[in-house]
């Protein structure tokens, strides 16, 4: 790269807003980017300035300081419909180590487990067998199935209690998803 090209993609007329191209000018990407340059903006005197390249990305150049200053991109508006996804995957998380066949016997499991708790004699055929191949009684396996139930309902409140407290917020703060984890992981009962 020559010289000149170096200077050129250091250019950048004060207070417009500017980039800085990542490949090497040649000499007749220079020429059309000069005349360009001067066809829209004059020679570029005055009004042009010397700076040295930023360190990074979201830099801006304060004239006053003579230095890039750091300037990070503004965050986007939280919306109802993020916090609701969010909400949402916090929610797949906790059931995340079950196949979907799995959980979808969950309701079974519950409505037999209160069944033997109500009377241990009341048929359990899907207990039954799972507390068999676990090494437990059916009225263990029970207490099993009713603990976890607990924990899910009460982390999932937390989460959807978290998702209505957020979405009533204006604005909805930029840490929602922090908030809505810190509810997930809230200790069980």
């Amino acid at each position: 790269m020559t010289a000149s090209a170096k200077k050129v993609r250091a250019l950048f007329l004060a207070g417009q807003p500017h980039s800085i191209t990542a490949r090497p000018l040649s000499d007749d990407d220079l020429a059309r980017l000069l005349e360009r340059m001067n066809e829209r903006f004059g020679d570029g005197e005055p009004g042009w300035k010397e700076v040295p390249l930023p360190p990074g990305a979201h830099y801006e150049w304060d004239d006053a300081a003579k230095a890039w200053v750091h300037a990070p991109p503004e965050q986007p508006e939280v919306t109802e419909a993020m916090v609701r996804a969010e909400a949402a995957r916090c929610l797949e998380d906790m059931a995340s180590s079950y196949t979907a066949e799995e959980r979808e016997t969950w309701y079974v499991q519950i409505a037999e487990a209160k069944a033997l708790k109500a009377d241990p004699a009341a048929a359990a055929p899907l207990l039954g067998q799972l507390a068999a191949e676990d090494g437990m009684t059916a009225e263990q396996f029970a207490d099993h199935v009713l603990a976890k139930a607990l924990t899910k309902a009460t982390k999932s409140g937390a989460i959807l209690a978290a998702q209505r407290r957020l979405i009533a917020m204006e604005p909805i703060p930029q840490d929602y998803a922090t908030q809505l984890a810190a509810a997930a992981s809230s200790p069980a009962p």
